[in-house]
């Protein structure tokens, strides 16, 4: 049976405003597009959104510079949920440390860490404190 409603939530994410607002007009667009051949119908709200959160470049640094200390691999990357850190951004400088899950799958059910992972993370956390009290 073919269902009368479906109901899509998209997530967009951007350190960049532009990007996100770019994203929407390009999802409008093609909904358009697909509404005009499909001869259906379709409402888009945007259910939420928030400023992106720059994190501290000299934060990310120190733990980059720990993190190649320990000799840890590393990706430096953007985060674009909303963390505590993005409340903190506004008082403080901030970083975040990101820990691996298994095959990649996070904020799911079957996301899982190995604990070595996370002992890791913690020793660069502790590290990078410690740096930051001297």
């Amino acid at each position: 049976s073919i269902p009368e409603r479906v109901s899509i939530t998209l997530d967009i994410r951007d350190v960049n405003p532009k990007g996100i607002d770019m994203v929407v007009t390009e999802v409008e667009k093609l909904l358009e597009e697909i509404k005009t051949k499909n001869k259906i119908d379709f409402t888009m709200e945007i259910m939420g959104q928030s400023d992106p959160i720059i994190l501290s470049k000299s934060i990310s640094d120190l733990i980059e510079q720990e993190a190649s200390k320990m000799g840890i691999k590393y990706k430096r990357m953007n985060s674009g949920a909303v963390h505590d850190s993005s409340l903190l951004a506004n008082i403080t400088d901030v970083g975040m440390i990101f820990v691996p899950s298994i095959n990649g799958r996070s904020h799911v059910p079957e996301e899982k860490t190995e604990y070595k992972d996370i002992k890791r993370g913690c020793d660069l956390l502790l590290a990078t404190i410690v740096n930051l009290a001297n």
